[in-house]
């Protein structure tokens, strides 16, 4: 594990912040780590830079999925509002046409029989 605190602790502190910002501090941070190489692999537990890596495309990719589900969300609201806008149409040509169909009969049961 890269940490002690609790996953409900972090997940608390990371609702504040966008996960694009921490795999982008993370991506920054990795790069030092590479760029200090066995310096900081001394001071570090062992699979430290690995670990953290791991959690950098974890993140990624949850923050992809959110991002493919709010899309797909989005055209799922826009696709059932088009079929219900579509859907009110069809009620009102089928009312009208009902209304139309009733008039010649109260016309004819209106009129006086010979």
């Amino acid at each position: 594990m890269i940490t002690t605190r609790s996953a409900n602790d972090l997940a608390k502190t990371g609702q504040h912040y966008r996960a694009s910002y921490l795999v982008q501090q993370a991506g920054y941070t990795l790069g030092i780590a590479a760029a200090d190489g066995p310096a900081l692999a001394a001071l570090l537990p062992a699979n430290f830079v690995e670990q953290v890596t791991q959690a950098r495309n974890d993140v990624d990719q949850a923050h992809k999925d959110k991002h493919n589900a709010a899309a797909e969300s989005r055209h799922a609201t826009t696709t059932q509002n088009t079929q219900l806008r579509a859907a009110k149409v069809w009620r009102r040509k089928a009312i009208k046409r009902a209304q139309r169909a009733q008039r010649p009969m109260m016309a004819m049961t209106a009129a006086p029989m010979p």
